[in-house]
């Protein structure tokens, strides 16, 4: 059997999700950063990018998407390995899939807000691709995939508690 198909549908739905906010996120930086290369806020004489806080941003932004695409990639590909080897997944599989997923999209959410909140008036205008961005990692991380309350269920099954399992 496939190893798709020995993943339950929560599992998938956890880590596409995650991958298309991630996704999404990226998309916004590459944008931010382009638009920073070239803009002149009306407050200012120098270009968005030559200040320190859009720097900071840009660095933390990449570091953030970086981080968690890096975890949601290595903790699918380790419980894909598993379900091939054991024919299924473990509970503490499940819950690691759950976790990488919402942690994806908390952080692509989090991401394009900063970098929307950075770009100024321009993001909010129907023609720039700020604003379809930002619609969608609001979208995303409005989604059942994306709950807070996911992490609840997380931290119960790490202190032994017996957690809510239906959307692991």
């Amino acid at each position: 059997m496939a190893a798709p198909y020995r993943f339950a549908a929560n599992n998938l739905y956890a880590a596409g999700f995650a991958a298309v906010g991630l996704g999404n996120a990226r998309g916004a930086l590459d944008t931010f950063v382009a638009l920073a290369r070239g803009k002149v806020p009306r407050w200012g004489r120098a270009q968005l990018r030559d200040d320190v806080i859009v720097q900071v941003a840009v660095g933390g932004a990449d570091t953030e998407l970086r981080s968690a695409r890096t975890n949601l990639v290595q903790t699918v590909r380790e419980a894909e390995t598993a379900a091939m080897r054991q024919g299924g997944l473990s509970l503490d599989q499940r819950m690691r899939i759950r976790a990488a997923g919402t942690f994806g999209i908390r952080t692509a959410s989090r991401v394009v807000d900063r970098l929307y909140e950075l770009a100024g008036t321009t993001a909010i205008f129907d023609d720039h691709p700020f604003e379809r961005r930002f619609r969608d990692a609001r979208t995303v991380s409005q989604h059942l995939q994306g709950r807070v309350g996911h992490f609840e269920t997380i931290g119960k099954h790490l202190l032994g508690i017996a957690p809510d399992t239906r959307f692991v």
